[in-house]
């Protein structure tokens, strides 16, 4: 075998495996936020749970509605600035760029693996 098709072959065989085995393939979404709900984590001690509510589209989870994720807030975080500039989108009725990893955390919620929001000039 060359090279060529031996790593062709192992990328076929990945993708393979993943859609036998329902792994979730990450999710996009663009438009307005529903709603925003921020509250202590109830699965890890001291962090902040913020859970985004989207208008329309699914995610990779079975909560097809929902983006979420967690930051700690004794340190420097993105989760920080993730939520703030979210509060200000809602609140200006903007849109957002959310991209999730395609990963379920514990309330089979899609991980929100970064953010784009622009707001007006």
């Amino acid at each position: 075998m060359t090279t060529v098709f031996r790593v062709a072959a192992k990328a076929i065989l990945s993708m393979a495996i993943g859609f036998a085995t329902g792994e979730a393939t990450a999710s996009s979404f663009t438009g307005a936020i529903q709603g925003i709900i921020v509250q202590p984590s109830p699965y890890t001690s001291g962090n902040v749970r913020v859970s985004v509510h989207i208008t329309t589209g699914t995610t990779a989870c079975s909560n097809t509605s929902w983006y979420a994720y967690e930051y700690s807030p004794t340190t420097g975080s993105i989760g920080q600035i993730w939520t703030a500039y979210l509060l200000a989108a809602q609140t200006l009725a903007q849109m957002v760029t959310i991209n999730g990893t395609g990963t379920s955390d514990q309330a089979n919620v899609e991980v929100l693996s970064s953010l784009i929001y622009a707001p007006p000039q």
